[in-house]
């Protein structure tokens, strides 16, 4: 019997890659990929189905339009490297079929810096920053999961922040040359910002950002990784309820403390604020137990754990101290039952408000000798041994005295 080998069957594709040349997307079985090759339909162009490092020059740029509002010249070198003359804001391109925008940042009629982004589809969403301790911190703890790439140094050096499905990130990051064109972008920029229909990057940094040879170069990378390779169907992901909740709770928080505060205040006002000031103090310690205690647990595990984190932390700093001020007012009346007892002070003093003319300060004294003042609407301010202020308190549910009624200046029987 003469021996012969069955024909491997074809596995299925499940992979986009984008033509180096012309942007045309073609299908690729990716447990295939590494090593092989592809014709382009459209240009006909053979080529690697995961781009070499060593590829990384871009072949052809054509001018598309620009955007003239201003008179900034920082790109008007650009513009005459493609034999366009005057200035411009922005600046839009094809780089090997790819469509990118080169624009200005401005401030306050300056320009700061520049961005760079260009357009794609499919791509998962990711944030790719510089790794720093606080990263690998994070990583070592188990409080954020990063896909590992498998290429030591880009691994060690640039970190991945997704809530996409890892398999997916590997494949965007699959190809030699998106790695090497990450890496070149982030030595001139703080970060890349990759999301379904674009991606972007400030990259003005280092070198001469506005000169046509280094403003083609990083053009160039970021080519590249609009490029990149990727799932056909991203994978799904199931988020843990507990997180989606936090998140929604943070929301909420302002809200819900902005209402007691004005319920609080409206309808049982303090007669001392230091009422407030204990609810804030209450509210700031619950703040840092959420913060540094609850939120890396609730976001355990996440690839967006520490932006998860530090969004919550900035949401409550604030909202959480105000809901203590405005929670511990309304409960110390709304659960008071003490009954409303009538208060006469004599006046100490009346005078015109420096603020408001319209109206008078009267400061009273107490039976305990604390003194109070009140601002009542009058044209001229009383004698003080002609009249007394009328109020009516509560002794409140935790001890914080606050008015049944507005004050009252009477005159004397």
């Amino acid at each position: 019997m003469t021996p012969y080998r069955t024909a491997s069957a074809p596995r299925t594709t499940d992979i986009l890659v984008t033509c180096r040349a012309c942007g045309v997307a073609h299908e690729a079985a990716f447990a295939d990929a590494e090593g092989a090759t592809f014709v382009c339909t459209s240009c006909k162009l053979e080529q690697p189905t995961l781009r070499g490092a060593e590829e990384m020059a871009l072949e052809a740029m054509e001018y598309v339009h620009r955007e003239d509002k201003g008179s900034y010249g920082e790109l008007a070198p650009f513009l005459r490297s493609m034999g366009q003359e005057g200035t411009a804001l922005a600046v839009t391109v094809t780089c090997d079929g790819i469509h990118q925008t080169v624009s200005l940042s401005i401030n306050s009629g300056s320009v700061v810096g520049s961005e760079l982004v260009a357009l794609t589809n499919g791509l998962p969403e990711m944030v790719l920053v510089v790794e720093s301790d606080a990263h690998r911190e994070a990583m070592k703890k188990g409080v954020v999961v990063e896909p590992q790439t498998g290429d030591g140094g880009f691994d060690q050096s640039v970190f991945i922040e997704s809530s996409a499905a890892s398999y997916d990130v590997r494949i965007v990051l699959s190809s030699p040359a998106v790695r090497a064109a990450i890496r070149a972008l982030l030595d001139v920029g703080l970060k890349i910002v990759v999301t379904p229909t674009y991606v972007k990057t400030d990259a003005d940094r280092g070198g001469e950002p506005y000169e046509p040879k280094v403003l083609r170069e990083r053009l160039g990378w970021l080519r590249i990784v609009a490029g990149a390779p990727r799932a056909k169907v991203g994978a799904d992901v199931v988020v843990p309820l507990r997180a989606s909740l936090a998140k929604v709770g943070s929301y909420l928080v302002m809200p819900f403390a902005v209402l007691f505060c004005v319920m609080g205040a409206t309808h049982y006002t303090p007669v001392m604020l230091h009422i407030y000031l204990a609810g804030a103090a209450i509210g700031f310690v619950v703040f840092l137990v959420v913060a540094f205690v609850v939120a890396p647990r609730v976001f355990y595990g996440q690839g967006t754990a520490l932006r998860d984190i530090k969004r919550m932390r900035t949401m409550l700093a604030g909202a959480l101290p105000l809901l203590g001020a405005g929670l511990l007012t309304f409960l110390n009346g709304a659960l008071d039952p003490s009954p409303a007892r009538v208060h006469e002070f004599a006046v100490l003093s009346a005078t015109v408000d420096d603020d408001h003319p319209s109206d008078i300060d009267v400061r009273t004294q107490d039976e305990t000798g604390a003194t109070h003042t009140f601002s009542f609407k009058a044209s001229v301010p009383p004698s003080p041994t002609t009249c007394l202020v009328r109020v009516v308190w509560h002794a409140g549910a935790f001890g914080w005295t606050w008015h049944a009624a507005k004050p009252e200046l009477l005159v004397r029987p």
